[in-house]
């Protein structure tokens, strides 16, 4: 009985170091570029959300030195109301760019999460 048990048991740490190994295996190299994928699409993100910022604070400081209150422009000259509005459309450039940026990353997020499950 001795020698069976301790055969059970040499076989159960095999199996236990074979998982140990596929773990490994997996992590360095299935996952290892699920999270470089992540980290790519999420630095694209941090960087077109910064972007938005800039660009509504640059809207903000173009139609504050021009005096144009609360979307008021219709007293501006011609060229204040150009600006304000090249200013306008590169904010909402920049905003339709990022919301594309944070679609791409919320699509791949499921699939990498659900990747990383090794168990």
């Amino acid at each position: 009985m001795a020698s069976g048990l301790e055969k059970y048991a040499l076989a159960s740490e095999r199996v236990g170091e074979a998982r140990l190994a596929q773990d490994a295996q997996i992590q360095s190299r299935f996952l290892a570029g699920w999270n470089t994928t992540l980290n790519t699409n999420l630095m694209f993100a941090v960087k077109a959300r910064k972007n938005v910022e800039n660009s509504r604070l640059m809207l903000d400081s173009i139609k504050a030195s021009k005096g144009a209150s609360k979307g008021d422009i219709d007293h501006l000259s011609e060229e204040a109301r150009a600006e304000i509005e090249q200013a306008e459309d590169e904010f909402v450039g920049q905003t339709e760019e990022a919301v594309g940026v944070m679609k791409n990353v919320s699509i791949a997020l499921p699939f990498i999460l659900c990747g990383s499950d090794t168990r």
